[in-house]
């Protein structure tokens, strides 16, 4: 509740700034799967901190050129992924 009426006046990008960079510094990771959306917001982080890491579940049942995307994605914004 506290968080919420902190930063409830926010936009995304500012939110997602204060949250790595203040609320949760060293503390915080981004669970993704990589598609279109989570790229975008994986892009953002990248820019705020690219070293928030970023947990990808790896199933073993991915087609070869999803998880050579993955590691693309991750190169192209210097993320760390855990």
């Amino acid at each position: 509740m506290e968080l919420g009426c902190a930063y409830s006046h926010l936009d995304g990008v500012d939110l997602l700034e204060v949250m790595i960079r203040e609320a949760f510094p060293g503390d915080l990771a981004i669970a993704s799967s990589f598609g279109a959306e989570a790229v975008a917001l994986l892009a953002l982080a990248a820019d705020i901190d690219p070293t928030v890491p970023v947990i990808f579940l790896d199933t073993g049942k991915f087609y070869p050129k999803t998880v050579a995307y993955r590691d693309e994605v991750v190169a192209h914004l210097g993320l760390t992924r855990m």
